[in-house]
């Protein structure tokens, strides 16, 4: 009991991590154009502001969504893992068909 308490504590956490919108929208992004991105195309294709997209890429990274990589002086960022692209593939496919309009 104990083991699955730890768990539902770790997956809302989790939800809590992607209940941002801005962070959404970099990781749709990032969901919808494969490869690794920089910060500036980020903030390019977001349309949100630089600072703000590195203050949630590092949560993201710290909470093991998004990994990073640099690369001379470029630091580039990319889905964890095939597991959670797929899963946030499906989420926002999943959402993309409902009517919100209610």
């Amino acid at each position: 009991m104990a083991q699955e308490q730890a768990l539902l504590r770790a997956v809302a956490g989790f939800y809590k991590v992607l209940g941002n919108e801005s962070r959404l929208a970099i990781l749709h992004y990032m969901v919808t154009h494969p490869g690794p991105v920089y910060v500036s195309e980020l903030v390019a294709k977001t349309g949100i502001a630089q600072p703000t997209v590195s203050k949630h890429l590092a949560i993201l990274y710290q909470n093991h969504v998004v990994t990073r990589e640099t690369s001379g002086n470029r630091v580039y960022y990319e889905i964890y893992d095939q597991h959670l692209k797929q899963t946030l593939e499906a989420t926002f496919t999943h959402l993309e068909h409902m009517d919100f309009s209610n």
